[in-house]
């Protein structure tokens, strides 16, 4: 496995959120249960579980806020992602275990889920942003015995970091029998074009991704 890159330059040039990479592959349900069985912080817990689990892009962790988190009566909640330049505002859909692992990081960092800030903090309890969110996954998957570097492309001083988590989700929709309309609202395309063209991306792969477990 090769070792990891570490960042050298500021985040400005090291990882440009703004370019899409291409679909390099996604992972596999072998791969996805390895990642999630080797990952033991509640953040990545929590932070892994929303991409694989509802398409949650990395651009779009810095516009998750703890006031976004509704509790319904049902037992399940709404996680309100703010739009951005890329993408449309939305609400995601939690319950059972990508719940409980979002709920289970908010307490154990000592704060309420009715409360403010924003949802995902760094190492030093600042908000996190996407290269730290990048970086978090790639280290997740060299953990699990994935080789990271595989959904990196370096572009002159940028690396640019694949939203493999997020793609994974999507292969699995589509292979379930999902619609694009439905799918790009979950993802908060713009176009439906967008989504057309993941879905191309991903048809060249195959669509060679099993449901985990």
């Amino acid at each position: 496995m090769q070792p990891l890159l570490a960042p050298t330059v500021s985040q400005e040039t090291y990882f440009n959120p703004s370019m899409r990479p291409p679909v390099a592959r996604v992972l596999t349900g072998r791969e996805l249960r390895a990642l999630f069985s080797t990952t033991s912080d509640s953040r990545d817990q929590a932070l892994f579980s929303l991409m694989v689990g509802v398409g949650l892009r990395l651009v779009e962790i810095p516009r998750l806020e703890l006031d976004g988190f509704v509790r319904r009566q049902n037992g399940t909640a709404l996680l309100y992602v703010q739009p951005g330049e890329l993408h449309r505002g939305r609400l995601l859909p939690l319950s059972g275990r990508l719940l409980e692992s979002v709920e289970r990081y908010i307490t154990e960092t000592g704060r309420r889920v009715d409360g403010t800030g924003a949802l995902f903090l760094n190492d030093e309890q600042q908000p996190m942003n996407a290269l730290q969110a990048g970086l978090s996954v790639l280290r997740g998957l060299a953990r699990a015995g994935i080789d990271s570097q595989e959904f990196v492309r370096l572009e002159g001083e940028k690396m640019l970091i694949t939203d493999v988590l997020a793609w994974s989700f999507a292969a699995r929709y589509i292979k379930s029998g999902g619609q694009l309309s439905d799918l790009r609202r979950r993802l908060g395309h713009q176009t439906l074009e967008e989504t057309r063209q993941l879905e191309a991306q991903l048809a060249m792969l195959g669509l060679q991704v099993t449901p985990a477990a």
